[in-house]
Parts: C-alpha cells; sequence; structure tokens
C-alpha cells in the first residue's frame, strides 16, 4: 500500500479542521478568500456567521479525512478525489459561503462589495 496520497489528503484535512476550529472562536467576520474585510455591522450574528463557516470548513476537513482512507486502497483514487475536492470542491464552498454571508447579512445595510 501506498500512504503517500493518504499521508496528503490527512495534511489537507488537517489544515481544514484546524481553521474549522479556529473560526468557531472567532469574533471578527470571517473574510474567507476574497480578502475584503467584512464589517461587522453589515452582519446581523458575527458568532452564528462563524461557526457556520466553522461547520462548513469542518464537513470539508472530514471530506478529506474519508478521501485519505480510500486513498489507502489506491493512492491513483486518492489523488484523483484529492484533485475533485481542491478544484470543484473550492467552487463548492465559495457558494456555501455566499449562502451562509446571505443568511447572516443585515438588510438594512447595502452590500459594501
Amino acid at each position: 500500500m501506498d500512504f503517500t496520497s493518504a499521508v496528503f489528503c490527512w495534511m489537507v484535512a488537517l489544515i481544514y479542521g484546524v481553521t474549522a476550529l479556529w473560526l468557531s472562536k472567532r469574533r471578527k467576520p470571517f473574510p474567507f478568500f476574497t480578502g475584503v474585510s467584512i464589517p461587522a455591522e453589515v452582519l446581523i450574528d458575527v458568532r452564528a456567521y462563524n461557526r457556520a463557516n466553522g461547520k462548513m470548513w469542518a464537513v470539508y476537513s472530514i471530506v478529506h479525512v474519508v478521501a485519505g482512507l480510500l486513498a489507502l486502497a489506491s493512492s491513483t483514487l486518492g489523488f484523483v478525489l484529492l484533485g475533485l475536492l481542491i478544484l470543484p470542491g473550492l467552487v463548492i464552498l465559495f457558494t456555501i459561503h455566499k449562502r451562509i454571508f446571505n443568511r447572516y447579512k443585515n438588510p438594512d445595510i447595502k452590500p459594501f462589495y
């Protein structure tokens, strides 16, 4: 068995898992990957917004753990799954993040970006 792809998947999962924990405790709004700072006034509940983002990253981390387990069966399968998780997976994350943002944005504030 080749553990390289499994270990790589688990390392990525660890990064996303730590990100999920950090986000769950963060008091300032998380800007995702856009680099645009989100003012706290734009959100109704910053802590709930960050917890929702933390859950999103936790699920993404768990999916990487599963990909690592499947990689134990086949390193090729592991790398293919990791590629699918990274490219299309990030598009899915952007979509979910937009839904989270829309759920917690303050309707009285005009869009800031």
